[in-house]
């Protein structure tokens, strides 16, 4: 579905817990033409990988007052995809 073109990444934004970063927010419709076995939940918080060095250093922005981390984009690089990021006020 994300090949199709089905997430939507308004209204999301990405959180940290235990040193680990999170997409929270963002929606990926399922395929009507994946599996009927299993039912996926569209809008659950996925695990970004990151580094830890980018961690570190998005997690010292966003430790300012006032300051949050939100997705500007996604798109594919080979086989992965990609988030561009932003620390916003």
């Amino acid at each position: 579905s994300l090949r199709a073109g089905k997430m939507t990444i308004s209204e999301s934004y990405i959180i940290f817990k235990n040193g680990e970063a999170f997409l929270f927010g963002s929606q990926i419709v399922p395929l009507l033409s994946a599996s009927t076995h299993v039912v996926p939940e569209a809008g659950r918080t996925r695990k970004l990988l990151m580094s830890r060095r980018e961690i570190d250093r998005l997690m010292g922005a966003i430790n300012q007052k006032g300051y949050s981390c939100v997705p500007l984009a996604c798109y594919w690089k080979g086989a992965f995809v990609k988030c561009e990021i932003a620390v916003v006020k």
